[in-house]
């Protein structure tokens, strides 16, 4: 699912028990990790993205242990992953219209103007989620593709998941954060909000995202579970996506740090229960997170980072690895979704 981490001023007084607060272990910022070390025993590490050309120009892409394949070098960008019996499925968009590449060939899936945001195979089928711009209303619409186009409402779809034959999709209608369950939509708030991401697990559905207590107020960040909103952070973070293991519920984005009078800088934060990791680039840095993935007890965070001041200071992307922080690529480039693929065992 794409997710772009942004610098968002979030303050206003909704008061929360504070979370207990975890530094990272701080890699070297610029240190990249080329693609014979970027591997593990035991994964492949997959991430979707885009690499910067030129006049707000990108390039669709994505990354394999480190090292990156480009998927067109017209307009584009990659926002999901997923790898299905070898094959490599990205969906995004390309010259403003949804689609997605297999195995690097691109396939587009409408005419209208659109993107494609997350993707999921479900009964060895392959689902596509998004939105499209309808010219005749001059407004976005939700989408759902499987093998043909099907709109959901007014707004946009974020992410799918599947559980015991269901289809879930998250998204927001004309004003509201909602999600749709085999089409039907349930409304998250009658005020206005984004349903960013949605996990399922155990019969409970999960949404991140946040909405506005008050019309005109600033916005609560948190996490949707089974209706009831869960706000760790209040509002001094934009929390953007959510990942589910062994029944802990983590979300991650950015938070606002004003502790500097002189400036305000976001750092990435994952918040497990009212537990908050802090993950940085150092102190001449801001960062934010965007992903997540678990392989056993590891956990792989998907963000960038930016140096404050420097020659380099364009988006790196990156991942932390339980709070071990690793470079992917060079800079001017966006991350927006990572996998993790088993490995199969040579020569066992």
């Amino acid at each position: 699912m794409i997710v772009v981490v942004l610098a968002c001023n979030l303050f206003i007084g909704c008061k929360k028990d504070a979370p207990e607060i975890v530094t990272s272990d701080q890699g070297k910022p610029g240190e990249v990790l080329g693609a014979d070390t970027l591997g593990y025993d035991s994964v492949d590490v997959f991430i979707s993205g885009a690499e910067y050309v030129a006049l707000n120009k990108w390039n669709a892409c994505y990354w394999k242990n480190g090292a990156m394949h480009i998927l067109d070098t017209d307009h584009s960008v990659a926002n999901d992953i997923i790898v299905s019996e070898d094959n490599v499925i990205v969906g995004g968009e390309f010259e403003g219209k949804p689609c997605y590449w297999e195995n690097g060939k691109r396939i587009g899936i409408d005419d209208r103007t659109g993107k494609v945001k997350a993707v999921g195979f479900h009964k060895g089928e392959l689902y596509l989620v998004g939105e499209l711009y309808d010219e005749n209303e001059n407004i976005s619409k939700a989408f759902v593709w499987n093998k043909a186009t099907r709109i959901l409402d007014s707004g946009y779809a974020s992410d799918i998941a599947f559980s015991d034959g269901n289809v879930y999709i998250s998204g927001m209608d004309s004003k509201n954060p909602c999600y749709w369950r085999n089409g039907i939509k349930t409304k998250l708030s009658g005020n206005f909000g984004h349903g960013y991401a949605i996990e399922v697990a155990e019969n409970n559905v999960y949404i991140a995202g946040e909405y506005r207590p008050t019309n005109g107020g600033h916005y609560l960040a948190g996490y949707w579970k089974n209706g009831e909103f869960i706000s760790p952070l209040g509002n001094s973070a934009y929390i953007i996506n959510i990942g589910i293991r062994s029944g802990d519920v983590y979300i991650l984005g950015s938070e606002v740090d004003s502790k500097n009078a002189d400036s305000v800088e976001d750092n990435a934060v994952v918040v497990k229960g009212n537990k908050k990791t802090v993950l940085s680039a150092g102190k001449n840095s801001v960062s934010g997170a965007a992903d997540i993935a678990f392989d056993g007890e590891n956990e792989y965070v998907l963000g960038s980072y930016s140096l404050i001041s420097g020659p380099d200071r364009a988006p790196h992307t990156c991942y932390w690895q339980n709070g071990k922080l690793h470079t992917v690529g060079k800079s001017q480039t966006v991350g927006t979704a990572i996998l993790l693929n088993p490995r199969v065992s040579q020569g066992k």
